[in-house]
């Protein structure tokens, strides 16, 4: 994701094709020596989510987007 400073809170929600929250992540504070941030394909619960389309929002103290992904095993 594009538009984040170099140390900023980076939160990462993941919502379902229905738009149910299914897990959020927080990053405080989050340095950019890595561009990527990697998922597990769990829930909050820590249960595995099935297969398909999910939506990932990104938030940082300055920046918000929201991103269609597909998840596959």
């Amino acid at each position: 994701y594009g538009g984040m400073s170099s140390m900023e809170h980076v939160a990462l929600q993941i919502y379902d094709i229905s738009g149910r929250l299914v897990n959020t992540m927080n990053f405080q504070p989050y340095s950019h020596s890595s561009e990527h941030i990697y998922w597990n394909g769990t829930d909050e619960m820590n249960r595995r989510v099935p297969q398909g389309i999910y939506f990932v929002k990104v938030t940082t103290d300055a920046y918000t987007d929201t991103k269609k992904v597909i998840f596959l095993r």
